[in-house]
């Protein structure tokens, strides 16, 4: 994974994401379903294309998971049962943990995406281009619940570090814009 380590991922990749199971081959055009579980940690599932940048961008999503879940627990972190928040990513409502997850991960292919677009071959830039258009979207729609979800973390770095993801996520996406008030 050269793309990963060159551009500032390695670390992530190679402690959260040391196991790389890939499942089915598919096209561009192709929903890619990439996943793992708190019980195998290290242990990513992913489809895959004929691109390391994709697959690079999947295996940090899932990476961001395991970090996520280490991080969480290192600061004692935990949320509340009831407190939950619209995903436009599943587009439903989904617990503050999942929630805030998705903020983290997403943010994170989106930041590797945009180091990476210019550079890789021409049609994966298009798929690249797409992707980064959608998670600003995304991102944006995720504003006004991530500014109360991100209060549940009570680890003051924790929440930093998750804000200044999302941040610069949505600096490198199409329609950028300033995000979430200092905390």
């Amino acid at each position: 994974m050269g793309s990963s380590h060159k551009h500032g991922f390695g670390d992530l990749l190679d402690q959260h994401a040391p196991i790389i199971c890939l499942l089915e081959r598919r096209e561009m055009r192709d929903t890619l379903f990439s996943w793992s579980i708190t019980r195998l940690p290290g242990t990513v599932f992913t489809d895959h294309v004929d691109s390391p940048e994709v697959l690079a961008r999947d295996l940090i999503h899932e990476a961001g998971h395991h970090w996520f879940n280490d991080a969480l627990t290192a600061a004692s972190v935990s949320f509340p049962e009831n407190a939950a928040f619209y995903s436009p990513w599943r587009k439903t409502i989904r617990p503050a943990f999942g929630f805030l997850h998705a903020c983290w991960a997403f943010s994170l292919t989106a930041i590797y995406s945009a180091q990476v677009v210019d550079t890789a071959p021409s049609p994966v830039q298009g798929f690249l281009r797409d992707y980064l258009t959608d998670q600003g979207r995304l991102l944006r729609d995720a504003l006004p619940a991530l500014a109360d979800g991100i209060t549940l973390i009570t680890s003051v770095p924790l929440r930093d570090q998750l804000s200044k993801a999302v941040d610069a996520a949505l600096r490198c996406t199409p329609g950028a814009v300033h995000l979430l008030p200092a905390q």
